[in-house]
């Protein structure tokens, strides 16, 4: 009921790959799709213990849709798309990395990035330059060397809905929470940013940073409390 591989890797045309009939799509070392274009369609998608990144797109234009989508124990980001033109879906969406690596990695797409729940649990995530139609019901990020949350240059949604804590970062070395120049409507959550920063009070460490931004950005609850000498919140142009 799955197909299997040690690793699947698709370069250049792709024409229609369809693997509904197997239910879920099971491939230990990660998927990458390079280039190319047409359609890949997969039930289910489950990726766990992947020697690199779960799961690579890159300057690809085949629309893609991932079903629901578990990348677990990656020694990699457990997503990775940058530069692809063609839509990317995926159901839900869970993603647990290694430690002091990235959940998902969206930069400079023009396709839609789609998802309608899932949860992030990694050292940080990041989107830029790329239209957003992400619903998740929980965002964690821990001890990332830089922001633990980045959204740069996004246009769509981002929406975390969990009633409880829906977006938690925690000790991030840089910026606890970053968005800037969005035209997206942004909504975090009830939301909570913990020791941010290292302690030298400069806009790197700001519990969150909400810059040049012409879409709505919301939290529910909001709860600072970055390193000593850090500012909570900064917002300008928002």
């Amino acid at each position: 009921d799955r197909l299997r591989s040690r690793r699947a890797r698709l370069i250049g045309p792709v024409g229609t790959a369809t693997v509904d009939g197997f239910g879920r799509l099971y491939i230990p070392n990660g998927i990458t799709f390079s280039g190319g274009s047409g359609t890949f369609t997969s039930g289910t998608t489950n990726l766990q213990n992947n020697a690199g990144i779960g799961l690579s797109m890159a300057s690809s234009a085949v629309a893609a849709n991932f079903g629901n989508t578990i990348v677990n124990s990656s020694a990699g980001d457990a997503v990775d798309l940058s530069a692809n033109t063609g839509t990317i879906t995926f159901a839900d969406l869970d993603l647990t990395p290694d430690a002091n690596l990235r959940g998902l990695d969206a930069q400079n797409n023009t396709g839609t990035i789609t998802t309608t729940s899932g949860d992030i649990a990694a050292t940080g995530a990041a989107a830029g330059r790329t239209p957003l139609a992400l619903v998740l019901n929980n965002v964690d990020s821990t001890n990332s060397s830089a922001d633990g949350l980045n959204l740069t240059d996004i246009s769509g949604s981002f929406t975390v809905n969990d009633g409880t804590l829906a977006t938690n970062v925690t000790n991030s070395t840089g910026t606890g929470i970053t968005v800037n120049n969005s035209a997206a409507a942004v909504n975090f959550g009830n939301t909570s940013v913990t020791n941010t920063g290292n302690a030298n009070g400069d806009d790197t460490g700001t519990g969150v940073f909400l810059t040049n931004n012409s879409g709505a950005v919301t939290f529910g609850s909001l709860t600072l409390t970055p390193d000593s000498g850090e500012r909570g919140l900064y917002a300008t142009d928002t």
